[in-house]
């Protein structure tokens, strides 16, 4: 036969090959007030591939000079909180009931991005969260 079986060195270890990473395509969340007797809710979908954030459903409590940002931390739930994490403004809020898309910048990483926030520019304080989680069926 024109086989020849491969020869490996005595105690050589064959490992299988690594499956590739899953990769993430969307991270999800739903947003919650912080003050109580506050209106915030909305299923957060943010998109990997297309750069951008939905909010189906959206409502919150109508405020003074409303955003809504992209915060590096993990559900900051105090002004000092959100102040002392990097964050990327998506936007001001033109409507406190609406279904929203928003575009963020293609370099931004969701995995050190993870929480979005309705914050008051007047006030500087958080009104509401949504803490982001990888959707494994993205």
């Amino acid at each position: 036969s024109d086989l020849t079986p491969v020869r490996r060195p005595v105690g050589a270890v064959v490992r299988p090959p690594t499956p590739p990473r899953a990769v993430v395509r969307s991270w999800g969340g739903r947003l919650a007030p912080l003050s109580k007797g506050e209106l915030a809710r909305g299923a957060v979908r943010l998109d990997v591939v297309a750069h951008r954030v939905e909010i189906t459903d959206f409502a919150v409590t109508d405020g003074p000079d409303l955003e809504i940002a992209l915060v590096a931390a993990d559900r900051p739930a105090t002004t000092a909180e959100v102040l002392a994490a990097k964050r990327v403004s998506l936007g001001r809020l033109k409507r406190i009931r609406a279904k929203l898309t928003l575009r963020f910048p293609a370099e931004l990483d969701p995995a050190v991005y993870r929480t979005l926030v309705v914050w008051s520019r007047r006030d500087r304080a958080p009104r509401a969260v949504a803490r982001l989680t990888p959707d494994r069926a993205g």
